[in-house]
């Protein structure tokens, strides 16, 4: 029976400082290992290479940087990741997924610890949490949920943005150096681990015939304007908003975000929208051409509020420097829908429209649907939004044709 290969091995540094690096397997990468303060524990950190000489040379730094009373090799704890995660991601965030991403970080810290150190995270942890949040014994935030009758259990999608939070910190540790010049995480521990996925995903789908029947009656949807007795109860945007979502695909948020600089009535056939990085859910410019139906209502929007410059499209009621609210909207588009008697579109409101635009142009080469609808990829446009219709069904049944001579 053959020996073992010998690992190889290095320490330096005085008692108390010493700083040992080794393999774990031979050949493979060098770790950085420290004695915890109790002494009956070590901490150990991957360099991040194989070069042997060049870990001697960080293990002499180590053990200086230990000798003056730093602790550089301290294990990367819950807490101390999501700070970092909150400093390099957190600031690139528009504001409702700066929202959403805090509140996934509460909620992995109250179930995990803050103290709980990252390396050590494993399935138990991963299933558990998964059952946790799908029987509703913790909330969105992490705090328990003791009686029965307040739980409220959230599906799979719901679960897997959550889980996907937490791996995306993780493997932001992966990529971030250590005083050594190693990595703050040797690898990623939810690497592997599966998600849970929505068998029967609920994607409503608005069609032409419902988009119509709602620019019908957008204009009866009145707001009130002013204060006191000034108030006064007048017709609202809703119809422009109908129009924009239902012609140009784009996400509600994208829309609301418009200001009257982006309207660009002499670029292309019948003009352009600029639809800014800042206000797009992947953080790109586009510059795409419009109808001529859209670009005729943006044109007499435009003239009757004196639309210029920097203003916004689509203000609040009574501060014109702040966008509209995406609920009070979404309010009157309810309105809208009982207005043409539709049966309401269940978790569908504006997004059903970016389907229906989808739909409507699968006919079309994908990169350009792509490019023209704000997706980065074909994929996801073609896999999520993009929907089998009766009328398509019916010509694919219908389209059948004489074949011979089949080769494989």
């Amino acid at each position: 029976m053959g020996r073992k290969a010998k690992l190889w091995s290095f320490s330096t540094g005085a008692h108390g400082s010493r700083v040992r690096i080794a393999e774990r397997v031979p050949g493979g990468p060098l770790y950085a290992m420290t004695t915890a303060p109790s002494g009956r524990s070590w901490r150990k950190v991957s360099l991040g290479h194989k070069d042997k000489s060049r870990a001697m040379e960080e293990a002499h730094k180590l053990a200086a940087a230990r000798q003056k009373g730093d602790e550089p090799l301290e294990r990367l704890t819950v807490s101390g990741m999501f700070e970092l995660f909150s400093r390099s991601v957190l600031p690139r965030q528009c504001a409702h997924h700066l929202e959403e991403l805090t509140r996934g970080m509460e909620l992995w810290t109250r179930f995990l610890g803050g103290s709980r150190v990252v390396e050590t995270i494993g399935p138990t942890d991963w299933e558990a949490f998964e059952r946790a949040r799908a029987t509703g014994e913790i909330d969105g935030r992490g705090r328990a949920v003791n009686d029965p009758e307040k739980r409220r259990p959230v599906g799979p999608r719901t679960i897997q943005k959550e889980m996907k939070m937490l791996r995306a910190a993780c493997r932001r540790a992966t990529i971030e150096r250590t005083k050594a010049g190693g990595f703050l995480l040797a690898a990623d521990p939810t690497r592997g681990l599966p998600m849970p996925s929505e068998k029967n995903p609920k994607r409503p789908t608005a069609d032409s015939e419902r988009f119509e029947k709602l620019l019908a009656v957008a204009h009866q949807v009145k707001a009130r304007y002013g204060n006191g007795k000034a108030a006064t109860w007048e017709p609202t945007c809703l119809p422009l908003l109908i129009r924009l979502a239902g012609d140009t695909g784009r996400r509600i948020s994208s829309i609301l975000a418009l200001r009257w600089s982006d309207w660009l009535p002499s670029a292309a056939t019948h003009g352009a929208i600029r639809w800014r990085a800042e206000s797009d859910k992947l953080r790109k410019e586009w510059l795409v051409p419009v109808s001529a139906d859209l670009s005729a209502a943006l044109k007499a929007e435009q003239a009757r509020r004196g639309g210029i410059g920097e203003l916004l499209m689509f203000p609040a009621l009574n501060d014109p420097a702040t966008r509209i609210d995406k609920r009070l909207v979404t309010r009157w588009l309810r309105e809208a829908e009982k207005l043409a008697g539709l049966e309401l579109l269940e978790r569908g409101a504006w997004h059903a429209f970016r389907r229906m635009w989808a739909c409507q142009r699968k006919h079309l080469p994908a990169r350009d649907v792509a490019t023209a609808g704000g997706w980065k990829d074909t994929a996801t446009l073609q896999r999520v939004y993009e929907a089998a219709d009766v009328e398509t069904l019916q010509a694919v049944v219908n389209g059948a044709r004489r074949v011979k001579g089949i080769m494989r």
